[in-house]
């Protein structure tokens, strides 16, 4: 069962409603999965909100230019990562700063495909 945690609004596995002592032979796998090294807590992450229109695609465009890559459109491949590296590296007109402030997905995207019809 999911539950959202309460510090990041993410949703996180809720808590097992058994003790260790109810589980038959517990012992059994401790050299295999040391219940030592197994963190007890998850890291307490500031409540950042991201609006759907203002989240960064350079990450889907770049698993696209991987994908193109694999399925043999390696030439367009190349063109989709040379329009990137020119909108995030070394242009920046435009920044996704996943705030108000920044770019929006709709207006990242036009840029890139702006970009990638001067480079043909």
């Amino acid at each position: 069962m999911l539950d959202k945690n309460r510090h990041t609004s993410l949703p996180e596995q809720s808590q097992y409603k058994y003790s260790l002592q109810s589980v038959g032979e517990p012992n059994l796998y401790r050299e295999i999965y040391p219940y030592d090294e197994v963190p007890k807590i998850a890291a307490l992450y500031p409540e950042i909100t991201i609006d759907k229109w203002y989240a960064a695609p350079c990450s889907m465009l770049r698993a696209c230019v991987m994908l193109l890559s694999y399925i043999g459109y390696q030439d367009r491949a190349d063109r989709l990562e040379r329009a990137l590296d020119i909108c995030t590296f070394e242009e920046k007109r435009l920044v996704i700063t996943g705030r108000a402030g920044g770019a929006t997905c709709r207006e990242f995207g036009d840029y890139v495909m702006e970009t990638l019809k001067n480079l043909e």
